[in-house]
């Protein structure tokens, strides 16, 4: 049942100062602002609507309550309370002679056989179609190349970049109009340091309250859009070596001490011409390489042998190990092996996959073999049944003396003649 009007929200958004330029409202600054965040005035204009209907609701909540000092000091007490404490740690690696007879063994095994079942398993035959095969095919004139140039310019341009460090004095943003100033004649002083001719790094380290304050204050290299506005305006409009008065953003009044400067600039097109030449090699011989696969899918059909069709088409083959589901494949080159184990599993025997393109090139599979999931032996897994049992044993064995050392505890032993008695360290 909660209401607001248009002229409230209007209102709410018009004393946000990150909209404000000199105190006032800035329409142009606030929607340059949100663009940069890639929100619309009406999305905008909807979230702080919403925040306005929960802040109503949440004094309406608070209204209500009561807080005694009795409460008050009872959470507080709570919350700061500290303890000291004595524990003893009864490890089940402490337990070194523990043994199991054999009849134990295979009586475990008995009751636990199914901890032991193996994951299913297959094997794969696969055609690998690698692009790097296919490169001394691949032939790229200069016109090529300039007209890859001419039509993707946007890659060749760098933005200009600033090289500075900033001191910050912090400032909330909602901060009233006294304090904004108190901390700008605060910043002020800084700034009369820093032009005076102490280094601007010691006093970073000094005065700063931003985060790399313990790098004297280095922000390193960024483009326009890295910084927040008006950090980012004044940032680009000096020279370098120049010390700016304070700037004010959202985080609080910044001195900037710009140290070198990048203009925006565009690689000509003999610098690029080398990179672009061995792109478009790489990307004719990936379709090269494609094509190559396409060419032997289209030739088979689930039940042939992969195999014949590699002959026919001459191109090499291969055949993993045995691999489950959570392995994958152990053969060196896979690219992905994870993908290739998922896409090998969802086949059936002898089926053959669709091109997988895992990275490194194509790749098209076959499931020859599949081994199911089962419970082996005792024989095949004496060896973990018989640790497992061991563990087992060890991890009673230390609960029963936990248990026996708190049961003295309990009845008035003294906690460190408790634990001399049971050879454990409190």
């Amino acid at each position: 049942g909660i209401e607001i009007g248009d002229q409230e929200i209007a209102d709410a958004i018009r004393e946000i100062s990150a909209f404000q330029n000199n105190g006032a409202f800035d329409y142009q600054r606030y929607n340059l602002l949100l663009a940069q965040n890639k929100l619309t005035p009406e999305q905008f204009e909807k979230e702080r609507a919403e925040e306005i209907v929960l802040n109503k609701l949440r004094a309406v909540v608070l209204s209500g309550v009561t807080v005694t000092e009795d409460e008050a000091r009872e959470w507080y007490e709570w919350f700061n309370a500290q303890v000291n404490l004595d524990y003893v740690l009864f490890s089940p690696t402490r337990y070194e002679n523990v043994q199991a007879t054999q009849e134990e063994i295979q009586a475990y095994f008995g009751d636990h056989a199914d901890d032991y079942r193996t994951d299913p398993s297959i094997r794969v035959t696969y055609l690998y179609f690698n692009p790097e095969a296919y490169k001394t095919d691949v032939r790229i004139g200069a016109e090529q190349v300039a007209e890859y140039y001419n039509s993707h310019l946007d890659e060749f341009k760098t933005d200009k970049q600033v090289k500075a460090r900033h001191i910050l004095i912090k400032v909330d943003e909602e901060a009233d109009e006294k304090t904004v100033e108190a901390k700008k004649a605060e910043a002020l002083k800084i700034y009369d340091l820093a032009v005076s001719g102490q280094d601007f790094a010691e006093l970073a380290k000094k005065f700063s309250e931003g985060p790399s304050r313990n790098q004297g204050g280095e922000l390193g290299w960024f483009t326009r859009d890295k910084m927040v506005e008006p950090f980012a305006a004044k940032a680009f409009d000096m020279k370098s070596g120049d010390i700016s008065e304070p700037v004010r953003t959202r985080f609080g009044w910044h001195i900037i001490n710009v140290e070198q400067i990048e203009e925006a600039s565009t690689t000509p097109l003999e610098a690029a011409s080398e990179g672009i030449r061995l792109k478009l090699i790489d990307d004719q011989a990936k379709s090269l390489a494609l094509e190559k696969a396409e060419a032997v899918y289209d030739s088979v059909f689930d039940g042939d042998d992969l195999a014949v069709a590699a002959q026919a088409h001459q191109v090499p083959v291969a055949t993993t190990e045995l691999f489950t589901a959570k392995e994958g494949p152990k053969e060196k080159g896979i690219g992905q092996p994870q993908r290739f184990a998922s896409a090998a599993f969802g086949l059936e025997k002898m089926a053959i996959s669709q091109i997988q393109d895992l990275g490194n090139g194509y790749y098209i599979l076959q499931m020859t073999e599949r081994i199911e999931s089962a419970v082996p032996s005792y024989e095949q897994v004496a060896d973990r049944v018989k640790t497992d049992v061991i563990k087992a044993r060890q991890n009673q064995q230390a609960k029963s003396d936990a248990e026996a050392f708190r049961d003295k505890v309990e009845k008035g032993a003294l906690f460190a003649v408790a634990a001399a008695e049971f050879k454990v360290d409190p």
